[in-house]
């Protein structure tokens, strides 16, 4: 379900969430600049906590060549 879009001069963002049964909350929020061929993802997975070993695989199918790739984990 989408549940936030906005738009400014600057760049169009749109966020949404899923929910799982393993996660509370999946929330995904796409931000495409306009002047720069930059696309931010941002996920952030609010979970319930368990002592079993988790492990979270995301896709990202964009046919792009020249790709320049940067990534953040918190924690990891």
């Amino acid at each position: 379900m989408v549940t936030r879009r906005s738009s400014n001069p600057v760049w169009d963002s749109v966020t949404v969430r899923l929910v799982d049964e393993r996660a509370d909350i999946v929330e995904s929020t796409l931000t495409l600049f306009r002047s720069v061929k930059r696309l931010d993802i941002t996920i952030c997975i609010y979970k319930v906590g368990t002592p079993e070993k988790e492990s979270v695989y995301f896709s990202f199918p964009f046919a792009v060549s020249d790709l320049s790739f940067h990534y953040e984990i918190t924690g990891g």
